[in-house]
């Protein structure tokens, strides 16, 4: 028994930048810039750049590539273990605006709650000197929680406890 191992006629031409997109946004969401990026490091002979942002225009014009939902998605995913700040610099980062980052953010939920589940997970007792405070605010800075957070969720980890010793 043979097997054939002809090939389709079209398997040697480069694939399109459009179905190269396409098949990317299938898998997950992302930024017009990461997406750009992947299509022109990926550039067969005879694309240009030029190309590409054609491309970009055509998906963003059938709501296939959206900046927004890029964001939301993002965010969404990423919430539940890192703080506002991070959050906002990661989409920074991929190109996205500062409107859609802070609408992006609002979806997120509340901050302080985040910190303190996160911290939660971690830690569970308040910090006993200032050696140990300092290494929790360190991991909580890391990901993406300003001072101010992490203010809270010792004071709220002083109070929890002082209500331990209490009953």
């Amino acid at each position: 028994m043979t097997t054939d191992t002809k090939r389709p006629a079209n398997e040697n031409q480069p694939r399109s930048l459009m179905a190269r997109g396409i098949d990317a946004l299938s898998r997950r969401e992302y930024s017009r810039k990461e997406l750009r990026e992947k299509l022109v490091h990926a550039l067969e002979e005879g694309q240009s750049a030029a190309e590409v942002d054609d491309v970009l225009d055509a998906l963003e014009s059938k709501n296939y590539l959206s900046d927004e939902r890029y964001a939301r998605s993002r965010v969404r995913m990423r919430s539940a273990r890192y703080g506002n700040r991070r959050l906002a610099y990661e989409l920074s980062m991929q190109g996205i605006g500062a409107e859609e980052v802070q609408e992006a953010l609002q979806e997120a939920g509340d901050e302080f709650e985040r910190a303190w589940v996160v911290w939660s997970r971690r830690y569970g007792n308040p910090p006993e000197d200032y050696k140990e405070k300092t290494r929790q605010a360190r991991f909580l800075a890391a990901r993406g929680f300003g001072f101010d957070m992490i203010e809270r969720v010792f004071d709220k980890a002083r109070e929890e406890a002082c209500k331990d010793e209490d009953d």
